[in-house]
């Protein structure tokens, strides 16, 4: 999935770009008016992966909705693994 088309991995490329393994976005302080506020208004691609994620089909689990407005944070993890049973 690293070589799909841009915006389809756009906000976790722009979270990446941070350098930091984990961290917490609060989005309840980004600024009412300008460009961090416009690009985080606009559609971002990210991915929403869960217990039904089928590979085969990784387009059902993209998500490309503006988070400005939508949440009060982001949570950001560059490293994830399957849950363990």
């Amino acid at each position: 999935m690293k070589n799909l088309p841009d915006p389809v991995q756009r906000l976790d490329a722009a979270l990446a770009s941070a350098g930091e393994p984990r961290f917490l976005l609060d989005l309840r302080k980004i600024p009412k008016a300008g460009r961090v506020r416009r690009w985080l208004g606009e559609p971002q691609g990210t991915w929403f992966i869960n217990l039904e994620f089928d590979p085969a089909h990784p387009g059902e689990s993209l998500w490309t909705d503006p988070v400005a407005g939508r949440y009060d944070a982001l949570a950001f993890f560059a490293e994830t693994t399957a849950c363990q049973y």
